[in-house]
């Protein structure tokens, strides 16, 4: 397996939430993504990712993105 293994480990915690949003009263479709920092970046990334396709309905990045100078 080759990349970013942190983004990987985001995509399956997200995967994760998605199949069990029912039982805390959550909708699987309207799952939104905050990142902050480093974390925006990474939200704004995955958001823009084929593999996170359904899973992302919204992100809220509270700082720079994947093209700011860090």
């Amino acid at each position: 397996m080759s990349g970013n293994y942190g983004l990987h480990d985001q995509l399956l915690a997200l995967k994760w939430i998605s199949m069990n949003a029912k039982y805390f009263n959550g909708d699987p479709r309207r799952i939104t993504y905050v990142g902050h920092s480093a974390g925006a970046a990474n939200a704004i990334l995955l958001a823009m990712s084929e593999r996170s396709n359904g899973i992302i309905a919204r992100v809220i990045a509270q700082s720079g993105g994947p093209l700011n100078q860090w």
